[in-house]
């Protein structure tokens, strides 16, 4: 954090009217007080952390939400083709059911023809 000598913020203070910036600019003296740098650079040193904490989180819960999605598509496919494998026998089943009665009596009928 710098400050003018006189104890007001540097020009990044949204409070300084442009003449307060000018005469800052003006000054010769600018009076650094390592203390408070220190303190904000601990703070942004920890708001950093705890954005990275978060991403982190965020990255973890994706590839987690991913990963049981493509779990979720794969047996949902697998289910699909199981139906559709049923409703194919199914219906060759139906078909088959059809055709013997015919064929029976197809059968039949050249067995009493034959007697």
């Amino acid at each position: 954090m710098v400050f003018r000598k006189d104890g007001y913020r540097s020009s990044s203070d949204s409070a300084m009217s442009d003449e307060g910036n000018q005469d800052f600019e003006q000054d010769d003296e600018i009076i650094i007080d390592p203390i408070a740098v220190a303190g904000e650079i601990q703070d942004l040193s920890q708001t950093i952390d705890n954005l990275n904490s978060c991403l982190d989180h965020l990255e973890s819960w994706s590839d987690s939400l991913n990963s049981r999605m493509r779990d979720f598509i794969e047996t949902m496919r697998k289910d699909r083709e199981q139906r559709q494998r049923q409703q194919a026998t199914e219906q060759l089943q139906n078909l088959n059911l059809d055709s013997q009665p015919k064929n029976q009596d197809a059968k039949e009928d050249e067995s009493e023809k034959t007697n």
